[in-house]
């Protein structure tokens, strides 16, 4: 077990989110017996702008524009962390790579490790292990620059399939595998295709905060009020609405089986939301938008049978996604699209790969689930809690601290 360590995570997702990424679980499990400095991915002055007039990034833009209470404690119960929001960078994204981008990357660089360096000095941490929850810019620009005793990168997705990282994301990505010290992928995928790059790189896939989830199957929980008024069944999604979803699949099923109803529930922006809006308007597809993460048991109680129809892309293969074991930690049945090697899962979820095959497996789904196959499926999630992922990466960061020191050519990089 990993004790009385100082650990600072870069995480590309902000720590006040609708729908957290493995870098807030993996440092809630850390900060029980160790300090914990979570980074926020940095604003650029263009995201100021554009964001100007969201009332939902208010208290973040604050933070970060006037740089009001940056750094705050999560204010959990039993852990010892706290975010710090760094102040805005340099929008430098469309850049082409030459002396003006890394002239540029330089400055964002030297402003974001003053920022971890005041927020470190200010809760005493020294040589701490360097986490890089997949933020590659101000991962590849702090490596090396903060005293680390430990690097660690965690790539739990596919670089090309976030914009904003098309155009320097896989240079980015390339140093911080090959200087981290350590490097775990969440998926068999995402490690098969960096092992020309390190052959040493670590499969461990996401997990499930479970005892959480597995509220959905106490009958004391009430349902939402607008998630009891649609009638059942209920064929429910919860995650982000964008770019993986095969929406057209969404739509066969929902016109193929007018007497279901299909729910999708979270985030959405831009041109999928208007997308999301016309397919409001079938009869029965309900739209219902982003929701706090400690709603998520309730909804998904709601669901009869839970989906991941998810396109199959070079982003979704290397995907092991999260609400996979939080819908079986919450007893629900799924049904999901061959999007990735996902094997381990065969025997407790339906795989369908076209629509007739999809309503099919659904038909199966909604059917009341006997307690062994109930069991099964609970089991299943239980042994992906969160609490074990933590663990066998702990082992592996006290191996490597014990037994190595750091490996010469991956301290001070320029």
């Amino acid at each position: 077990m990993l004790r009385n360590e100082s650990l600072v995570c870069l995480s590309i997702t902000p720590w006040d989110t609708h729908l957290p990424s493995s870098g807030h679980y993996l440092m809630r499990e850390f900060a029980r017996k160790n300090r914990v400095l979570f980074v926020d991915r940095p604003l650029s002055v263009k995201d100021l702008w554009n964001h100007r007039r969201n009332p939902e990034m208010a208290d973040r833009l604050a933070r970060t524009l006037r740089q009001e209470n940056p750094l705050r404690p999560w204010g959990l119960k039993d852990r010892d962390g706290w975010v710090l929001t760094p102040p805005p960078i340099l929008p430098i994204n469309a850049l082409d790579e030459g002396a003006l981008y890394e002239t540029a990357f330089a400055t964002n660089t030297q402003l974001l490790r003053r920022s971890v360096r005041w927020a470190m000095d200010r809760l005493d941490m020294r040589d701490p292990i360097l986490w890089v929850s997949f933020e590659l810019p101000m991962g590849a620009g702090l490596l090396g620059k903060l005293d680390e005793r430990l690097s660690v990168y965690h790539c739990f997705d596919e670089v090309r399939g976030e914009p904003y990282l098309a155009r320097h994301g896989q240079l980015l990505e390339a140093r911080l595998v090959e200087h981290s010290d350590i490097v775990f992928a969440s998926s068999r995928k995402l490690a098969q295709d960096r092992l020309s790059l390190r052959p040493d790189i670590q499969f461990v896939p996401n997990g499930v905060d479970f005892e959480s989830y597995r509220r959905a199957m106490d009958l004391d929980l009430p349902i939402p009020d607008d998630l009891s008024v649609i009638p059942p069944p209920r064929i429910g999604y919860l995650g982000n609405l964008e770019s993986r979803l095969d929406y057209a699949l969404i739509e066969n099923v929902a016109i193929a089986r007018p007497d279901w109803s299909i729910v999708l529930v979270g985030p959405s922006e831009g041109y999928w939301q208007e997308k999301l809006e016309i397919m409001g308007k079938l009869s029965n597809v309900y739209v219902l938008g982003k929701r706090p993460p400690s709603m998520a048991p309730a909804i998904l109680k709601a669901f009869d049978a839970a989906i991941i129809p998810f396109v199959r892309s070079p982003q979704t293969e290397a995907i092991y996604p999260l609400k996979l074991n939080e819908y079986l930690a919450a007893g629900r049945s799924v049904v999901m699209t061959p999007f990735a090697d996902l094997r381990e899962f065969q025997h407790v979820t339906w795989i369908a790969s076209d629509a007739p095959s999809f309503i099919a497996a659904l038909e199966a789904a909604i059917r009341p689930v006997d307690p062994a196959s109930l069991s099964i499926r609970l089991q299943v999630a239980r042994d992906n809690d969160w609490s074990r992922r933590a663990a066998a990466i702990e082992t592996c960061l006290e191996r490597r601290l014990n037994a190595h020191p750091p490996l010469p050519g991956r301290r001070n990089l320029a």
